[in-house]
C-alpha cells in the first residue's frame, strides 16, 4: 500500500472480521490533506481487525476495533482522524484549526490553516474530524469562495463570524460535486451564502446542530446517517436544491425542534424510505415544500413521525404525498398550491387543510386510501370548488372522522366514502356531489333555546 500523491481520500473498506499477523501499514500521504479511510462497509457496524502493530498516518477510522497485540493503537501524536464508532485507539484529542488564506481556495490543498486565531497556516494543520475548523471575521477576503475539494471528514464547522453586519465578510462555502461527511456541527453566520451540488452528510453518533443563522438557501442536498444519533436545527432551515433527496433521513432522527423547513426546489423531497431506524421529528413549525414528489416515505418501516405542525405541499404542479402508512396523529397535511395533490397509502392525519383558493383547479386526490382524521377543515372559496377525489365509485377513497364533524363548503366531492364513528361529515350547501357515501350536502344546523342556527 503506499501513500497518497494528491489531495481528497481513499477508501479502505472491511466487510468483515481481519487479523493481521504481522503489522497493519497506511503509509503518510505527502501531506495531511492525502488520507486514507479506514471504514466498516456497513455504516454502524463494526470491524475488528486483529493486528500484531500497527503503522498509520494520515487516515481515519470508523467502525474500526483495534484488537490484539496492538491494541490499544496510540495515534495522539499522529494526523488520524475520529469518524465515530472507534475501539482500541488513541486519537489526537479535538483542537481548533483556524483558516487564514485572505484569497480562499480549497479546503484540502491550500496552506491555509492554522492552530491559533490570526496564526502562520502550515499544510499538516489540515482539520481533522474531531476539529472545529473556525472562519473568523480576519483571514478571509470579502465575498470569496472556500472549496471543500473532495469528500472529506469533517469535525464542525463554525462560521458565526462571518456576518454582513459592519464591514460586509461574506464567504462563499462550495462543495462542488463532492459529498463531505460531517461529524460535528454546522454553524453559518449570517453572511454565508453556498454553492455546489454535492452532497452533505451528517453521521455523528451523538447529538449535532445545524445553525443557519438567516443565511442563503443551502444548494446541497442533505443526508442524515447518524446510528442512534440525532440532528437538530437551532433555527429556521432552508434549502433550494432541486433533488429527491433534497433532506434524505437514511437512519437515527432528524429533529426540526419547532423551527420552520423550506424545500423550494421543484424536483426536491424529504425521503426516508429504508427499515433503519429513525425518525422525523416535525415539531411545532411549518414544513414547506415545493417539490413534485414532496414526501417519500414508500419503504416506511421502523420510521416515526412526530410533531404538531403542518406539512404545506406549494408546487403549482401535481405533487405526491407518499406517507407510508405512518401515523401523522397531531399533523396537518395542507394542500398549498395550485397543483393536484395526490395521497397515497393508508395514512393518520391530525388534519387536512388547503390555504391555495387562487384558482378552481386546486384537487386532493385520495386515489383508493383509507386517510383517518382527528379534522378536515378543507374547503374552497366562492366560484373556486376545491376537488377531493377517489380513484372511481369501484375504487373509492375512505375518510374516517374520529370524533366531532365536518364543516365544509364549495367543495366538488366525488369517490368518497366519509365514514362517522362518532361523527358526521357535512359538505356545505355551495358543495357539489359527483358520487359519494357518508356525505351530507348541506351545512351544519343546530338549535339553541329553542332558535334554530346554520353555520355555512
Amino acid at each position: 500500500m503506499f501513500g497518497r500523491t494528491s489531495a481528497g481520500v481513499g477508501g479502505i473498506i472491511f466487510s468483515a472480521d481481519q487479523t493481521i499477523t504481522g503489522t497493519l501499514t497506511i503509509p503518510a500521504g505527502t501531506d495531511a490533506t492525502m488520507r486514507n479511510f479506514l471504514q466498516s462497509n456497513t455504516l454502524g457496524t463494526t470491524r475488528t481487525l486483529t493486528c500484531g502493530a500497527i503503522s498509520a498516518q494520515d487516515a481515519d477510522f470508523r467502525d474500526i476495533a483495534i484488537a490484539g497485540a496492538a491494541a490499544p493503537y496510540n495515534a495522539s501524536s499522529l494526523r488520524i482522524g475520529d469518524c465515530k464508532g472507534n475501539s482500541g485507539i488513541t486519537f489526537p484529542a479535538g483542537v481548533p484549526k483556524y483558516w487564514n488564506l485572505i484569497a480562499g481556495g480549497n479546503w484540502g490543498g491550500a496552506i491555509a490553516w492554522a492552530t491559533t486565531s490570526g496564526g502562520t497556516p502550515a499544510i499538516n494543520n489540515f482539520p481533522l474530524a474531531q476539529d472545529t475548523a473556525w472562519f473568523e471575521a480576519a483571514g478571509l477576503n470579502n465575498g470569496v469562495t472556500v472549496t471543500i475539494n473532495a469528500s472529506y471528514n469533517i469535525g464542525t464547522i463554525n462560521m458565526a463570524a462571518r456576518t454582513v453586519s459592519g464591514p460586509p465578510r461574506q464567504i462563499v462555502l462550495g462543495s462542488g460535486v463532492t459529498a463531505p461527511t460531517i461529524y460535528g456541527d454546522w454553524i453559518n453566520g449570517s453572511g454565508c451564502s453556498f454553492t455546489g451540488t454535492g452532497a452533505i452528510t451528517f453521521a455523528g453518533r451523538g447529538s449535532q446542530t445545524i445553525t443557519s443563522a438567516g443565511a442563503s438557501a443551502f444548494t446541497q442536498p442533505f443526508t442524515i446517517n447518524t446510528p442512534g444519533g440525532s440532528v437538530t436545527l437551532a433555527d429556521a432551515f432552508s434549502s433550494s436544491n432541486s433533488t429527491t433527496s433534497a433532506l434524505l433521513l437514511t437512519t437515527g432522527t432528524f429533529n426540526a425542534n419547532g423551527q420552520n423547513v423550506t424545500l423550494s426546489g421543484a424536483a426536491s423531497s424529504v425521503s426516508s424510505s429504508n427499515s433503519n431506524t429513525r425518525t422525523i421529528a416535525v415539531g411545532s413549525g411549518i414544513w414547506t415544500l415545493s417539490g413534485t414528489a414532496a414526501w417519500t416515505a414508500t419503504t416506511s418501516t421502523n420510521l416515526t413521525v412526530t410533531g404538531t405542525g403542518t406539512i404545506k405541499l406549494t408546487s403549482a404542479s401535481a405533487k405526491t404525498f407518499a406517507g407510508g402508512g405512518l401515523a401523522y396523529t397531531n399533523i396537518t397535511l395542507d394542500q398549498g398550491g395550485a397543483g393536484q395533490l395526490n395521497i397515497s397509502d393508508n395514512n393518520t392525519f391530525g388534519n387536512i387543510t388547503n390555504t391555495y383558493g387562487a384558482t378552481g383547479a386546486a384537487t386532493i386526490n385520495f386515489a383508493a386510501t383509507t386517510t383517518t382524521l382527528s379534522q378536515f377543515t378543507a374547503a374552497g372559496t366562492a366560484g373556486n370548488l376545491l376537488t377531493i377525489q377517489g380513484t372511481s365509485a369501484a375504487s373509492p377513497a375512505t375518510l374516517i372522522l374520529t370524533s366531532g364533524t365536518v364543516n365544509s363548503n364549495y367543495l366538488a366531492v366525488s369517490n368518497i366514502k366519509a365514514y362517522a364513528t362518532t361523527s358526521t361529515w357535512y359538505a356545505g350547501t355551495n358543495s357539489t356531489n359527483g358520487g359519494t357515501l357518508g356525505w351530507i350536502f348541506s351545512s351544519l344546523s343546530v338549535t339553541a333555546n329553542g332558535n334554530f342556527f346554520s353555520f355555512f
